[in-house]
């Protein structure tokens, strides 16, 4: 039901994206946030010196079409400049995403415009820029060479469960249907490790726990090899038994106020499930999973 990933002709792994977290902290404080940004310490940013280290690392074996920077809210990031100056000189990638809520980006002047290839836009009900500011920022866009996509959201589904499940079954369903994973392929680097999805780290940071799905980045002649296995498994990982894939109860958006934004999560899984997109989804996966789209084709240039 998967795609298995497979080393391509230049003898790398390859996937669609990689994501960065720039800044873990955010200036808005979405319900939906799967990065749990709202809860985390804002002054959690991802140190360019230190992620070039680790991203030369890794492209020793991987390569991705694009990287994202996000968050959190990228645009926090102090010098997100270099940080994206750092990704770039790593050689992982020839394509740099910035993924913004869009609220700071008047602020950024040409050196910003000029580091980066991607801007995508994340609009919220209630956070819709003005038209003359998404009219300024194609126009700095097409300046410097860079496209502008603005995706809007008004509906999410519940992405995880602070009290989890103890029904092995159930968390491997929920692994087996999960896009984030599977389809979508959200690989990311968060201080030293690889990990298969975000939440893999997320998850656990939120319940005061060490991190302890990700694979570390080191030297190692092995890590090719090793990171072969981490993504072909098909054992769920620890953080799965809290996580909710992409199955949760849908919901519209919501802005909360941070003291109140854990607590619609702190419910059984059980309770969170939208048992009837579950079984749609099984229902559709021999095709889903079947379909290499731009986030699945390994071994591409």
């Amino acid at each position: 039901m998967r795609t298995t990933v497979t080393l391509g002709d230049d003898g790398l792994i390859h996937n669609g994206n990689l994501e960065i977290m720039a800044a873990h902290g955010c200036n808005l404080t979405c319900r939906s946030c799967t990065h749990a940004s709202p809860v985390l310490r804002p002054k959690d940013i991802a140190d360019p010196e230190t992620t070039a280290r680790y991203l030369a690392r890794l492209a020793r074996v991987y390569r991705a079409r694009r990287v994202k920077l996000l968050g959190g809210e990228p645009l926090l990031h102090p010098d997100l400049v270099a940080l994206a100056d750092a990704v770039r000189g790593s050689g992982i990638t020839n394509v740099l995403t910035v993924v913004t809520n869009g609220v700071l980006l008047p602020r950024q002047g040409a050196a910003f415009w000029a580091a980066v290839d991607e801007v995508w836009v994340s609009i919220y009900p209630g956070y819709e820029p003005p038209e003359d500011e998404v009219t300024r920022w194609h126009g700095l866009a097409a300046e410097h060479g860079v496209s502008v996509t603005l995706h809007r959201y008004d509906q999410f589904r519940e992405s995880h469960s602070e009290f989890g499940t103890s029904d092995q079954k159930l968390v491997q369903r929920i692994y087996d249907t999960c896009e984030i994973a599977h389809l979508w392929r959200c690989q990311a680097v968060i201080n030293g490790a690889f990990y298969k999805c975000p939440e893999a780290y997320f998850l656990p940071v939120l319940r005061g726990e060490e991190p302890r799905d990700g694979l570390v980045l080191t030297d190692d002649d092995d890590l090719g090899e090793r990171m072969l296995a981490y993504l072909n498994s098909t054992e769920p990982l620890y953080a799965c038994q809290f996580c909710l894939g992409t199955v949760g109860l849908a919901f519209p958006h919501q802005q909360v106020r941070r003291k109140a934004w854990r607590a619609p999560q702190q419910k059984p899984t059980e309770e969170l499930i939208d048992y009837a997109y579950l079984a749609e989804r099984e229902q559709e996966l021999p095709d889903s999973y079947a379909w290499t789209a731009e986030t699945t084709v390994l071994g591409a240039n």
